[in-house]
């Protein structure tokens, strides 16, 4: 059996890891999709690859030290806000396989809670 994985969303048709390629993915009916997940400052979770923003969205520095709020302001290039954890749940859940790559381990326990 093959797998169509939708490798930081659907990231040929949207910039990596933003809502826009999780909902793409999900229209494409892909099988699973495979993200990162990072904390902020403040301990929320957040989906994106690098642990720096400068490279995916208008901001500069550490996603580790800048609280979500802080986060919230640093935009894609879709315009879309670097996205939480929640959220890519919410549009992917019970449509495809997640396959998440967890950055630190200190948060393992809770990407768990909020994925069950």
């Amino acid at each position: 059996m093959v797998l169509r994985i939708a490798h930081r969303g659907a990231s040929g048709y949207a910039p990596e890891d933003s809502l826009e390629a999780f909902r793409k993915a999900v229209k494409l009916k892909i099988d699973a999709v495979e993200f990162d997940v990072h904390h902020t400052k403040d301990g929320e979770l957040v989906v994106m690859h690098d642990h720096n923003l400068k490279r995916t969205t208008d901001c500069l520095g550490s996603i580790h030290k800048c609280s979500l709020k802080e986060l919230r302001k640093c935009h894609e290039p879709n315009g879309e806000p670097v996205p939480t954890l929640q959220e890519a749940i919410d549009i992917l859940k019970g449509h495809c396989i997640l396959k998440l790559d967890i950055k630190d381990n200190n948060i393992i326990e809770k990407v768990l809670k909020l994925i069950k």
